[in-house]
């Protein structure tokens, strides 16, 4: 067992950092948050549409270039979990990103599922 196995998994969606988020909105708190959450469900499957065609393509810079780039969305949505598979396919080698790009997917549909609870909750 190595040292990394002995992490836990980071959270699928931290609500603390919407938390924040609806800290700064006051009384339009709900709103924001809803809408906020709408974008990143509507933005998000065109990007992982680019990165599977990058890495079916064999095109490590641009999936790399993806990655980062939903890595970013996802930590400003205290989506955890697919931000740390965002990071690692970003850094990953050429033979890894195919299985990462399914590991971020993956990600994604558990996201999908907190962020409509969490919408569904305001």
């Amino acid at each position: 067992m190595t040292e990394r196995s002995l992490e836990p998994e980071p959270p699928v969606l931290n609500l603390s950092v919407l938390q924040a988020l609806a800290a700064t909105a006051g009384a339009d708190a709900p709103e924001m948050l809803a809408q906020i959450v709408r974008e990143f469900l509507e933005q998000t499957p065109p990007l992982l549409a680019d990165l599977a065609a990058a890495v079916r393509d064999a095109d490590s810079a641009r999936a790399a270039g993806i990655a980062r780039r939903l890595r970013e969305g996802c930590v400003g949505m205290g989506v955890y979990a697919m931000a740390g598979r965002c990071a690692a396919l970003a850094e990953a080698p050429p033979y890894a990103m195919a299985s990462l790009s399914l590991a971020v997917s993956v990600e994604y549909r558990r996201a999908v599922a907190a962020l409509k609870a969490f919408r569904d909750s305001l």
